[in-house]
């Protein structure tokens, strides 16, 4: 069993939000990079890893939100993943496959009318296609589009430049343009 970290009861409401964060999706955190990395102890360093760059946008985390939440943190923690693979010369990643409520990070739409319906079946093939994306341009987009952080946040978050990230994130745009293109002149 693996020594679990607990932080202390803090006042600040940020830090009891880092609290909230670590005791409902550590263990969460910690199996993905387990999953990745194959090591306990690079782990829990990922896992550590994972939390200190969340903190620096705690703001911005809805804790209410789970399936976005998770799928943040399943970010995060993928490329501290793999920043450490690539530090330790690992060639190959394999791909973590996720549950597709976990990746649901976007707003589902009631029923309601049909012009609603044509909306949400629309949504649906965005969510869709933004989940074929190649996880690099999927997690730029989903952090620039879903969670609106600025491109130097999220190459503070994924460890990259800003420039690869406006790079990967018009990439994605275009790629999503082009599928759903096709998609909408069926």
């Amino acid at each position: 069993m693996r020594k679990r970290i607990h932080l202390p009861i803090l006042s600040n409401p940020q830090y009891k939000r880092l609290e909230s964060l670590y005791s409902d999706y550590g263990d969460l955190v910690y199996i993905i990079a387990m999953k990745l990395l194959q090591d306990k102890y690079l782990a829990e360093d990922a896992e550590q890893e994972t939390f200190v760059r969340a903190i620096k946008n705690i703001e911005k985390i809805n804790i209410d939100n789970v399936p976005a939440t998770k799928k943040y943190l399943e970010i995060i923690c993928r490329n501290v993943a793999m920043d450490m693979l690539r530090l330790r010369g690992k060639a190959a990643l394999r791909e973590l496959s996720v549950d597709d409520d976990e990746r649901d990070s976007l707003q589902d739409l009631g029923p309601g009318p049909p012009e609603i319906l044509l909306k949400r079946e629309l949504i649906d093939k965005i969510k869709q296609e933004v989940l074929r994306l190649k996880p690099i341009y999927q997690d730029v987009f989903l952090m620039k589009a879903v969670y609106d952080h600025s491109t130097d946040e999220v190459a503070a978050i994924l460890n990259i430049s800003a420039e690869t990230v406006r790079k990967r994130y018009n990439r994605a745009r275009a790629i999503l343009a082009e599928r759903l293109e096709e998609y909408l002149h069926e």
